[in-house]
């Protein structure tokens, strides 16, 4: 089951209830929120165009409750992406726009850093060279010269440690600039 997860941001706390309201009828109740005061974690689930339905129903709520909502897609919870709100107002962004628009801000370089902090090198190893080969399993297997369960044992453990699907598209890209931006 394909997750899509968001930080949800809101200025007004009042509003709490109608966004939840609004949004579960955008994404049919397919989503869930865990609330802590104006800051929520949203997951989706298998939801098509996540971002884009996402960016909609956000720019309608900011226009009819009049109040400050910003959205952070992230491809894990994680709380270095929380700091980012301070940079960011009335918008739905991705974490891969934000490290992207600071890109030579060395933070993002020791948050890219701490994104990989507790995954063995060999699990980085096989997803980086996973996404190299355009997430073709077995030519990556080949040029790690591992047998093809071997690779997917190392690629689902990167997934496990990791919290970050790399065979999904836009988790693979944010990954490929990680990865990038600390070779």
């Amino acid at each position: 089951m394909k997750q899509s997860k968001a930080y949800l941001k809101i200025s007004n706390i009042a509003y709490k209830q109608a966004i939840e309201t609004l949004l579960n009828e955008r994404f049919e109740n397919k989503i869930d929120f865990f609330w802590e005061n104006n800051l929520a974690k949203i997951i989706a689930y298998d939801c098509d165009n996540f971002s884009y339905s996402l960016k909609q129903a956000i720019n309608i709520m900011i226009s009819d409750f009049f109040t400050s909502i910003s959205v952070i897609i992230v491809p894990k919870f994680h709380d270095l992406f929380v700091k980012y709100f301070d940079k960011i107002n009335n918008t739905v962004i991705s974490a891969f726009d934000i490290f992207i628009m600071n890109i030579n801000d060395e933070q993002i370089k020791n948050d890219s850093r701490l994104l990989l902090e507790n995954i063995k090198k060999e699990y980085i190893e096989t997803a980086n060279v996973f996404l190299n080969c355009n997430m073709n399993a077995c030519q990556a297997a080949k040029e790690l010269y591992l047998h093809r369960n071997s690779f997917n044992y190392r690629l689902n453990q990167f997934y496990y440690t990791s919290e970050m699907d790399v065979k999904d598209f836009d988790t693979a890209v944010f990954l490929k600039l990680i990865f990038s931006l600390l070779s």
